[in-house]
């Protein structure tokens, strides 16, 4: 049985992320639980190939895969982009008091 836990660079775990493993037996699918965690049991053979994908998360992908154990993933954001506006104050156009 390999357990994949899902976290982000923080350590913070992802929940709802879809883990695919390709190889030998076929195409396995699992969507991570509140915890991070998706478990694959009994992955027979070599060349398992792992993809790990959340939106606003890069696509995280490791080929060869070990078939037993527990496999942490780290995820990493995608940048923001971010836009600054500086408002300076100015003087008035019409002088308030010749009005």
């Amino acid at each position: 049985m390999l357990v994949v836990l899902v976290a982000d660079e923080n350590g913070v775990a992802v929940p709802a992320a879809r883990v695919t493993i390709e190889g030998p037996g076929g195409t396995k699918r699992c969507q991570s639980d509140r915890a991070g965690r998706c478990t694959f049991p009994e992955l027979v053979g070599a060349s398992w190939a792992l993809r790990v994908e959340k939106e606003s998360f890069y696509v995280f992908i490791l080929s060869p895969v070990q078939t037993s154990g527990t496999l942490e993933v780290a995820l990493t954001h995608q940048q923001e982009v971010r836009e600054t506006v500086d408002v300076h104050e100015s003087s008035p156009a019409i002088d308030p008091a010749q009005v």
